[in-house]
């Protein structure tokens, strides 16, 4: 279904201590092809980078607009409706699209939460310019 993996991320996670096992939480996941593409501009995901993509609390896709998007690493993530798209920060969450085009999924259920596929990392101190 044209879905990216998320190894990247999850490893960096690991590597950094990020328990993404905790309960309640929402992972905003980006894609390997993400991941690559911001350390070949702004160098390996830190640790900060990893808690900035959990949220604290489940929160799902329709919620994100009206709630609290308050990260394990502290800061808030900005959320826009734009182009008919939920974007969080810079990147878009949960869209769907036709092949040859990557889709990421939203409201993927865990044990402990949700999962929502983005398509780029997004990093504390973000702004829109």
């Amino acid at each position: 279904k044209e879905y990216d993996t998320f190894s990247t991320f999850l490893a960096a996670c690991q590597q950094h201590g990020i328990d993404l096992n905790q309960p309640d939480i929402t992972v905003l996941a980006p894609g390997n092809v993400a991941c690559e593409q911001f350390s070949a501009v702004s160098g390996p995901l830190t640790k900060e980078v990893c808690a900035y993509h959990v949220i604290k609390g489940v929160v799902n896709a329709d919620q994100l607009a009206s709630a609290a998007l308050t990260t394990l690493e502290g800061s808030t993530i900005t959320y826009r409706r734009m182009f008919r798209k939920d974007f969080l920060d810079n990147a878009f969450c949960g869209v769907k699209a036709s092949p040859p085009r990557t889709s990421y999924a939203s409201n993927v259920k865990a044990d402990n939460g949700l999962i929502h596929g983005i398509n780029e990392v997004i990093y504390p101190g973000w702004s829109e310019s």
